[in-house]
Order: structure tokens, then C-alpha cells, then sequence
């Protein structure tokens, strides 16, 4: 009699898929075909090799399917099956779910016609095929259980890809905006004061108030826990350069999926850049007069009375720093809470 078995290769976090399809061809196929499927407790016995019943399966199968997600494409078992059963000229039918389009099958699984798990004409064609090898007619699918535990893994998948790389976003940006909002801080209190100011982290997800001198920025920067050599306002530049370089780069690392609002708020920092293009290459200007006129103009601007034309430009350059950092202060906040509330 012939040996009528099905072999679907799977790694074992998606052993509930692999079971739900064995269970639905042998239902449908009125169990005239085995199905192997190595997480399954029939598959193989309390006792038994587990390798060698593996590769008895393999030799015995007529058509092989092969489970294939973002993560068991990775993994070096899934490959070696497939080719095995491709090595002994039988039908492999890579089976994509998760995300996994059979477009993005990386060789060799790209070579061969695949389909999509969770649509009803590919697991229909997929009958058809189990069928015209065992020379049968092919069933309808019947019931749609299979579909509802594919749903339900992905989207259990998806989340747990997402807080995975929402941790990661996290971990890259986490020192760039502690070291900004210490920036910040700097713009607004004496250093001695800032010491014993709230922390970065309370800065920036309670938007506490400043109190704003311009004196400040013109102070050694505080930044961290340690004094920086640069004045408050070269910090902050420095803090924005890399914060918008980390910015690009997660924006363009393809090895994670960005949420749309959270793209939304990495984009807008590109237009804060901007102002501090005009600030900055400004108070570096009047610092390189030296410390008197630094204390002219800061007595200037902290009095009451009317500017002169003569000082209204570097008024300007300094209040566009004051409105630029008020900005990324609104921003490191809004980063925070898109996080939390994705995470949420």
C-alpha cells in the first residue's frame, strides 16, 4: 500500500499553526493521508529518535510544506528541509505568514511557488497539489479555524516585533535625549542650581516650566552628571546633531518597522534644524568678541528698556535659540509619550 504522508516543516514557536494545518488536511482528506508535523504529539512517539524520525518522514514524504515568517526563514533547519525534500524532486510549498510575502523568500525557497498561509485560494491550491500527488480528488478547506489561529499568531507576533523595536528605538535614542534635555536645564538654571533640579526623565514627560535668562546659555554646560568644556549654547547644538543622527538612522534601519505616528514625530525634528542653523553660527560670532561684549548684550536684552538696532539682531539670534529649545523640550516629550502609548 502506498505510504500517502505529508511533511510541514516548522519551528516551534509556530507549532500550533503546524498543528491546526495537519489536523485540517487530515479532516478534509478524511484521513487517507498522514500529515507529520514534528511538534505534534502523534507525529512522533514517546520514545522515539527524534532526528531519525525526521528524516524517515522526509524520505516517506510526497509533498513537503513549509511554514515560512521573518523569524523560521532565518533559522538553518527550515532551509535544510526544504532542500532535502527538493533534493528528492518532491512538491515543497513554502506557506508565508507574518508579514512574509512569497516575493521575499530568500533562496533557495525563492525558486519554488509559494502561497499565503491565511488565504483560503493558496491553502486551496494547496490541497489541490497534496491531491494531484496522491492521485485523489481534492477537498474544499471547510472550516475557517486555521485562518482565525493564523490571525491571532500575527497579530500576537506583531506586537511582540513591535515592543521589541519600540525597546530598541529606546535604547539608540535614550542617551542623546538625556544628554539634550541636560541642554536644556542648562539654558535655564545656574549650574549650581541645576544640581539639584528635577530629573532629565521628569523634564521631560511633566514639560516643567522654565524660567528663562539669557545669561545662561552663555554658562559652562551641565550635561549629565559631569560639566561639559563648551558653553551651554555649543552643548545644545552638539546634543541636536546627534540626536537628529540617530533620528536618521532609525528612520533609515530596515531592520525594524516604525510606527506612523512615531515616523510622524522623527520628522519634525528636521524642522527644528533648521532655526539652529541661524543661531548658532550667531553666538558663536559674538563669543568670539569675548566676555565683555557677551555681558553688553546680556545686560541689554535682561533690561528693561528698548533695544537699539545695533543689538536687535543678536536679540533676535538669541530669542531663536530660546524658541528652538522650547521646541525640542515640546518634542523630547511627545517622543516619550508616543512610546508609552504604542507600549500601552
Amino acid at each position: 500500500m502506498e505510504n500517502k504522508l505529508v511533511f510541514i516543516s516548522h519551528i516551534t514557536t509556530e507549532a500550533e499553526i503546524a498543528r491546526e494545518l495537519k489536523e485540517l488536511i487530515e479532516r478534509q482528506f478524511l484521513n487517507t493521508i498522514e500529515v507529520f508535523a514534528s511538534s505534534h504529539e502523534q507525529s512522533i512517539e514517546f520514545g522515539m529518535d527524534w532526528f531519525a524520525a525526521i528524516k524517515q518522514s522526509i524520505q516517506n514524504a510526497k509533498v513537503l510544506i513549509v511554514l515560512c515568517s521573518p523569524i523560521s526563514v532565518t533559522r538553518t533547519w527550515i532551509p535544510f528541509e526544504a532542500g532535502a525534500g527538493w533534493g528528492r524532486d518532491i512538491r515543497v510549498i513554502p506557506l508565508c505568514h507574518s508579514g512574509l510575502k512569497p516575493s521575499q523568500l530568500p533562496t533557495p525557497l525563492a525558486s519554488l511557488q509559494g502561497g499565503m498561509l491565511n488565504n483560503q485560494n493558496d491553502i486551496q491550491k494547496t490541497f489541490q497539489t497534496i491531491a494531484k500527488a496522491f492521485n485523489c480528488s481534492a477537498p474544499s478547506i471547510g472550516d475557517t479555524k486555521l485562518f482565525e489561529i493564523v490571525r491571532r499568531f500575527e497579530k500576537t507576533t506583531k506586537m511582540s516585533a513591535l515592543i521589541k523595536d519600540i525597546h530598541f528605538i529606546e535604547s539608540v535614542l535614550r542617551p542623546n535625549l538625556e544628554r539634550l534635555s541636560s541642554c536644556i536645564l542648562s539654558s535655564y538654571y545656574d549650574m549650581n542650581d541645576l544640581q539639584m533640579r528635577l530629573t532629565v526623565a521628569t523634564f521631560a514627560t511633566e514639560r516643567i516650566q522654565l524660567n528663562w535668562k539669557p545669561r545662561w546659555i552663555f554658562n559652562t554646560a551641565f550635561v549629565g552628571k559631569r560639566i561639559d568644556n563648551s558653553l551651554v549654547f555649543e552643548a545644545t547644538n552638539e546634543a541636536i546633531d546627534e540626536v537628529l543622527d540617530n533620528v536618521k538612522f532609525l528612520l533609515n534601519y530596515r531592520q525594524i518597522e516604525i510606527p506612523k505616528s512615531l515616523v510622524d514625530q522623527f520628522e519634525k525634528i528636521f524642522q527644528f534644524d533648521e532655526s539652529a542653523n541661524i543661531w548658532y553660527p550667531s553666538l558663536k560670532y559674538l563669543v568670539s568678541y569675548g566676555e565683555e561684549s557677551i555681558a553688553l548684550a546680556i545686560h541689554l536684552l535682561e533690561s528693561s528698556g528698548e533695544i537699539s538696532d545695533q543689538n536687535m539682531l543678536v536679540y533676535q539670534h538669541i530669542e531663536s535659540y530660546h524658541q528652538n529649545i522650547l521646541a525640542f523640550q515640546d518634542w523630547i516629550a511627545r517622543i516619550y509619550e508616543e512610546m508609552s502609548n504604542i507600549l500601552a
